[in-house]
């Protein structure tokens, strides 16, 4: 008798806290899988500087593209003030004229672990947007838009992490080694 009143005491405090700390958007990514043409958009974003953040809600919506045909994205850097979970979406347009380019978001900075991933992924190949199938290596990931053909576009959306730096990097082959990655920057409000 003790142990069921122990046990519905239990039950009924995890209900409370849970109830309690409301919910928490999915932290694994959502895309749109859309490739739209937004050009005008792209050329808007890279003029504005290192950084593109505009509140939407208790989210941020951030904007990287291509440097030209250099083999790089076009900022090095974003930041983002947000709380833990709060929705980020990351808009990412291909500007080369020539090229195709991912955007892939890990959950670490750690450029060694970084460069064996790649490996993996260009070893995957192009029918798989040079993404690793194996679930070792995508557990490493917290968002990636898929390739992306010059001159299109896509959108993602994943759960903010803890504060701190996480490394986006390009795996379509030559693009990584070339120096196609950056760092986001996360901070809690």
């Amino acid at each position: 008798m003790k142990n069921r009143i122990w046990l519905v005491g239990l039950l009924v405090g995890l209900l409370l806290l849970v109830a309690a700390c409301g919910g928490t958007p999915p932290a694994a990514p959502v895309s749109d899988g859309g490739d739209e043409d937004h050009e005008s958009e792209a050329e808007t974003s890279a003029d504005a500087g290192e950084e593109e953040m505009a509140p939407t809600g208790e989210g941020v919506v951030l904007e990287i593209g291509i440097k030209g045909e250099e083999l790089a994205f076009d900022k090095e850097t974003l930041e983002a003030t947000v709380a833990l979970g709060a929705p980020v979406t990351v808009k990412f347009t291909n500007t080369s004229k020539t090229q195709e380019h991912n955007w892939i978001l890990f959950d670490h900075h750690d450029m060694d672990q970084a460069s064996v991933f790649n490996d993996v992924a260009v070893a995957a190949g192009a029918e798989s947007s040079y993404f690793p199938q194996e679930e070792k290596y995508a557990n490493d990931v917290i968002a990636h838009a898929e390739n992306q053909q010059p001159g299109s576009s896509t959108t993602v959306t994943f759960a903010a992490p803890a504060p701190g730096e996480y490394l986006y990097i390009c795996t379509v082959p030559g693009h990584f080694v070339a120096g196609d990655w950056g760092t986001l920057t996360i901070q809690a409000p």
